[in-house]
Order: C-alpha cells, then structure tokens, then sequence
C-alpha cells in the first residue's frame, strides 16, 4: 500500500487537469488524506476561497516559492542585449 505523498499542514499548489483548464496561482494547505478504490485523495483549503477542493495526488504538487519568485523577477526585466549598441 502506498503512502502519502503530501502531509496535513503541507502548502501546496494545483496542476490543471488539461490545458483548457483554469487553476489559479496560489497556494493551498493540505487538510485531509484519504483513499479511495485504493487512490490517494487530498482535501485542500485556500483561505481565500469558501470552499474545500477534493484532488487526487498526481494533480498536486510541492508549492516552491523560490523559483517562483525568480521567474517573477526574470520575467520583470529587459531581456538581455536590450538597448546596447553593437558595433
């Protein structure tokens, strides 16, 4: 039997199910596991939403701030050579 992936308490973030399919950027917080015929299911909460989502494992993911936070500032800039003259 498989265990968890993910642990209660665990911030997270969603994988869309296809490409057509729109998941917001944010993060949530694990807050149940369970099984069932034999996957493995999560509950997970964003405080900002009134709601709980019920998603099986492979639509979850590690939430990584850091690299995160690097595309942002990667994609916030001039892309390199921008503005230089070439002789």
């Amino acid at each position: 039997m498989t265990a968890h992936r993910f642990k209660i308490g665990q911030r997270v973030e969603l994988i869309a199910a296809s490409p057509a399919q729109f998941i917001p950027e944010d993060e949530y917080v694990v807050t149940e596991q369970f099984r069932h015929h034999g996957e493995l299911f999560y509950c997970v909460k964003n405080p900002q939403e009134p709601y709980e989502r019920i998603l099986p494992e492979n639509r979850l993911r590690v939430i990584q701030l850091h690299s995160r936070r690097i595309h942002f500032e990667l994609s916030s800039h001039r892309p390199l050579g921008y503005g230089k003259v070439r002789k």
